[in-house]
């Protein structure tokens, strides 16, 4: 607030003659997280350079055990599996400029072109892991989702349009279990297990009695950039607010992934990142970055959609 002038004192500030008064530190900004490091498997990165460069991704071979008759002859098979291809058809940019006198003005213009850069940066993890978790909610296999989930018991709810769970501090640990469940039936490893919540869900397992199910809170430094949140049973617990959402009637419904690491793959590069110290036509100078990014369902079987709506229950 500006202080009261005394009667007949001029406005010096109306005039210009006193500036405004900026600051050199920079307000934060609020970011979303991207859970993707933590759901993909990083062994099928790429060295990618250009849009249609494919990812190839080995396959184990499936051996045959055979019975023996004794005395018999054995059969030999010559072990092979076909690769899994993807290609990078998905790319981004930003590019930014400035005018050298408007920099010059600010109290520390030293400092804009590498906070655009940086905020630049964390936009591109923004807007790739929204077109992620959207695009992965249909892949989950047949057996990991709905109200007949489960491949052995067949029987597990994991909702579905019209007909689905609302998850509360009272339930939500059923279902998490339940996806490991879904999980064990189809033989994922132990390790590497994830289940990504909205903000919404994650508030409900807080509210929950964790006093029968462990919630370990290692993230190990990684919950602003992650979403992280720790463990319960075999399943890491990842936030998002940008899980899918959809509305069911009259109620707000998520598309919850949980999988295995192995069920997605994932590459990104930066193909392009360029600083310009001048310009043709302009006094200035700016920051050009391009990334080439894809990701593809390399094994149905390991991922799941538990799908629902929640409710804190502060009414």
């Amino acid at each position: 607030m500006t202080p009261p002038l005394a009667p007949g004192y001029p406005d010096y500030k109306v005039n210009q003659l006193i500036a405004d008064l900026y600051t050199s530190s920079y307000q934060k900004k609020f970011y979303y997280t991207s859970p993707i490091p933590l759901m993909t498997n990083s062994d099928f990165a790429a060295d990618v350079n250009k849009r249609g460069d494919k990812v190839i991704i080995p396959v184990r071979p499936t051996i045959t055990v055979k019975d023996y008759p004794v005395g018999g002859l054995m059969t030999m098979e010559n072990p092979n599996a076909a690769p899994i291809e993807f290609p990078m058809n998905r790319s981004n940019y930003f590019y930014f400029g400035i005018d050298k006198i408007t920099k010059k003005q600010m109290i520390d213009g030293s400092k804009f072109i590498d906070v655009c850069t940086l905020d630049g940066g964390e936009q591109v993890n923004t807007t790739i892991a929204g077109q992620f978790l959207d695009d992965i909610a249909g892949d989950a296999h047949a057996s990991n989702k709905g109200n007949s989930a489960g491949v052995t018991s067949g029987n597990i709810k994991l909702g579905t349009t019209a007909s689905f769970p609302t998850l509360t501090s009272v339930n939500v640990l059923k279902y998490i279990i339940a996806c490991e469940v879904v999980g064990d039936e189809q033989n994922w490893p132990d390790a590497g297990r994830w289940i990504c919540l909205p903000s919404v869900v994650a508030g409900c397992i807080q509210l929950s009695d964790l006093k029968d199910v462990s919630l370990s809170g290692d993230t190990g430094g990684s919950m602003l950039r992650h979403g992280r949140l720790g463990r319960i049973g075999k399943m890491t617990i990842l936030q998002s607010n940008q899980v899918k959402k959809v509305t069911d009637g009259a109620s707000t419904c998520f598309h919850m992934p949980f999988g295995h690491i192995s069920a997605l793959g994932f590459a990104s590069s930066v193909i392009e990142s360029v600083y310009f110290e001048k310009f043709e036509h302009t006094c200035g100078e700016g920051m050009r970055v391009t990334n080439l990014y894809d990701w593809a369902t390399v094994n149905s079987k390991g991922l799941g959609i538990l799908y629902g709506a929640a409710d804190l229950g502060l009414d």
